[in-house]
């Protein structure tokens, strides 16, 4: 970053009936593109928050508007050392309305039209981090322990069927030590897609020539780590 254009950022919020409200608007003045949003956080029994925005940005001389949604809720249960479970529904509207599943159908870096090679342009600050439109997640936290913690997350593509599981186990040990291990394993829930791709979509090719990258893409992939304190 240069500085050498103007970016603004803006937020209020007030509290009412036990809930967050709030107003949020951001202007970058190099690309003249704006976000306009709503936060609302509260409690009424159980925990919910609904986040949306209306992004506003011009492509070929023409005002596009997309939406980006997320609305959830929690709820707190006395089990064990704690339970805590939620379900959260988030909306890409920027994103096409056709789910990609075949990574040859994954669309590449906006270009740059001055440029002979097609360099990429700066990337999206707000670019959706998934590539399909409707989601739908839960997740369980659970304190087993003072020092033993696990949880699992379920993250579902509404539109293709794929989605993906992740469970982790964090210990506390004695002497400083932690220690976390988790995986991340995908599922056809109902159908082949983003997270779980199909074996015809993990074929690519020109014309005369292909290439099979089923063997690039794990079944399941497993974390472990630890930290040292002192």
């Amino acid at each position: 970053d240069n500085f050498s254009a103007v970016r603004m950022a803006l937020r209020g919020t007030v509290n009412w009936k036990q809930t967050d409200w709030s107003l949020v608007s951001v202007w970058r003045q190099e690309n003249d593109e704006a976000l306009l949003g709503v936060d609302i956080k509260g409690s009424a029994g159980i925990g919910f928050w609904v986040e949306g925005g209306l992004r506003l940005r011009e492509l070929s001389d023409q005002v596009r508007v997309s939406e980006q949604v997320v609305a959830g809720v929690d709820y707190s249960l006395p089990v064990l050392q704690s339970l805590i479970i939620s379900a959260q529904y988030i909306r890409n509207g920027g994103t096409s309305s056709q789910d990609v599943s075949a990574i040859g159908a994954v669309p590449g870096p906006e270009c740059d039209e001055d440029s002979v090679f097609g360099a990429p342009t700066e990337p999206d600050p707000f670019a959706p981090f998934l590539t399909g439109r409707d989601y739908a997640m839960l997740s369980a936290g659970a304190g087993i322990t003072p020092t033993v913690n696990a949880s699992a997350t379920w993250l579902q593509n509404l539109g293709d069927g794929s989605g993906f599981i992740v469970p982790s186990l964090s210990i506390a040990a004695p002497h400083q030590i932690d220690i976390s291990a988790s995986a991340q394993i995908p599922v056809a829930t109902w159908g082949n897609g983003e997270f779980k791709p199909g074996d015809e979509d993990l074929v690519v090719g020109v014309p005369g020539a292909s290439a099979d990258l089923s063997g690039l893409v794990p079944d399941a992939s497993f974390f472990l780590w630890s930290r040292l304190n002192f």
